[in-house]
């Protein structure tokens, strides 16, 4: 009865006051704020008051949404979204990237969610075992070697690259809980990517921030844009693998389809990169040897899309003639590669002082952050090398024997290899017949996502596209296409077989 009459009495005060509490609350958290606001305003640069406030949110939406939050990582890290969006930390004499840090943000949250289920979804990742393994153990040598032996400067800054792997335990737990989401979210990007690079390449207008984001092509083609979003043009590529089999074995949107895959591979010719040309060719053929047969003829869709786009090519090259020109200038150019002076002629070179940093140490490697490039001029002016790239090169296979050893060099090798036996599993069993179409779908996309390994694996002869976080964080979300069936299951096909 006690407590009866006091609780009246609080409601009679309450309603006398005409003043709900909520409104008080209200009142003293937008006090607090802007005491908050004015306080950090004026000690705090305009950028770390960005991120002042836009961290908390950040990691609200990646409790909420990790999807969402795991988008964001991608699209800041290919540079589609403005960096000043979420700013830059100093952390003592290193700067911590927005994509990192949400990145890291995402993965602890995720982690503490699927606490009870780590065990069911890692037992996907069974043929990533050996590599990972491999490249734990090179990583965990190369930093005692690099860092509390030699005390190279980068050598924490190379480490820090590999944290890009991270997002792997984020698109399994995001595939385990729906299979469809990360096929989603890589398609979504890979369109607005191929949308952004072809806008910048016809209109010379910039919208995408990453390195070398937007740059003229040459010193002749100073009035040609190219685009670069890193390792973002894998997403490319599987969209143009998993577009060519909707428009083989579809039964609707084929139309759709057929757009989308022009505006892919536009957006690949917009990289004016011959490696990812040649690397998304090759991958394409493995592409077609390992997916099963499809309702029409793999040969006439190549041949209609390849007749498109050789139409939209040269109506864009009416409408900019200097973009086709361009384009061809690229290709006939080859044959002039590797003289002195040349963009490969450079990497030859630097290939070569790779190879005498190699025989230092063949088993282990020199260590992360090793610098065995000395400053290099071949043209006897500004060109050639830099002092301040001592410890990068081009070609990333010599890069992690350089670094890591031969564990490290073993370590691709590996993963791809584990992922191919694990595909030919899965394609053995759909091949038995009686398979249902989605069994069928899935295998085509995880098909896609290998094939986009390879794709990389010739690229990386060009580019160190096996240790750089702007690679690795997509190469990780296409990994967990290729294992993870979704809705529980780890292991779907392997299962069966």
């Amino acid at each position: 009865m006690n407590i009866n009459i006091r609780m009246a009495q609080r409601t009679s005060l309450s309603k006398s006051s005409g003043t709900p509490i909520a409104f008080i609350a209200l009142a003293l958290a937008w006090a607090f704020f802007v005491f908050i606001t004015g306080a950090a305003a004026a000690v705090l640069p305009p950028l770390l008051l960005v991120a002042f406030f836009s961290l908390p949110i950040a990691m609200l939406l990646a409790a909420i949404f990790p999807g969402v939050a795991l988008f964001l990582v991608l699209v800041v890290t290919f540079g589609l979204m403005p960096p000043f969006v979420f700013a830059s930390l100093p952390l003592g004499s290193a700067t911590v990237r927005p994509h990192e840090l949400l990145l890291l943000m995402t993965f602890s949250l995720v982690f503490i969610k699927g606490l009870r289920d780590w065990s069911s979804i890692l037992a996907c990742t069974k043929p990533l075992w050996i590599a990972f393994a491999a490249m734990t153990t090179a990583l965990l040598i190369a930093l005692i070697q690099g860092k509390l032996l030699t005390n190279y400067p980068s050598a924490l800054s190379e480490l820090r690259q590999y944290f890009g792997w991270l997002a792997l335990p984020v698109a399994l737990w995001l595939a385990w809980h729906n299979k469809d989401v990360v096929h989603r979210i890589v398609m979504v990007i890979a369109l607005i990517a191929a949308v952004a690079m072809l806008f910048q390449l016809l209109t010379g207008i910039q919208i995408i921030y990453g390195f070398r984001g937007a740059e003229d092509l040459s010193n002749e083609f100073q009035d040609v844009k190219r685009s670069a979003i890193g390792g973002g043009v894998v997403f490319l590529c599987y969209a143009g693998y998993y577009l060519f089999y909707r428009l083989c074995d579809a039964k609707h949107g084929r139309f759709l389809a057929f757009l989308a895959l022009l505006i892919v591979v536009g957006g690949l010719a917009a990289t004016f990169t011959r490696g990812v040309w040649l690397g998304f060719c090759l991958g394409g053929l493995v592409f077609l040897a390992m997916t099963p047969r499809f309702r029409t003829s793999k040969a006439f869709v190549i041949g209609l899309v390849s007749v498109a786009w050789l139409v939209a090519g040269l109506t864009a090259a009416l409408i900019v003639p200097r973009v086709g020109e361009a384009l061809v200038d690229r290709v006939t150019r080859v044959a002039y590669e590797g003289a002195r002076g040349t963009s490969f002629g450079y990497r030859i070179a630097e290939n070569q002082q790779a190879w005498e940093a190699i025989k230092n140490n063949p088993i282990f490697g020199n260590g992360l952050g090793a610098q065995f490039k000395t400053v290099h001029n071949q043209l006897g002016n500004t060109s050639g090398f830099s002092a301040d790239e001592a410890s990068f090169i081009h070609n990333a296979y010599l890069n992690l024997w350089v670094k890591l050893g031969l564990l490290g060099l073993f370590y691709p090798v590996a993963l791809i290899g584990g992922l191919y036996l694990y595909l030919r599993a899965a394609v053995r069993v759909t091949s038995k017949g009686g398979s249902p179409k989605a069994d069928h779908e899935l295998l085509a996309r995880k098909i896609a996502a290998f094939c986009c390994l390879i794709t990389t694996a010739v690229y990386g002869m060009s580019s160190n596209e096996w240790g750089v976080f702007t690679t690795l964080a997509p190469l990780a979300c296409l990994i967990a296409l290729i294992v993870s069936d979704g809705y529980g299951k780890a292991d779907t096909f392997v299962g069966k077989n």
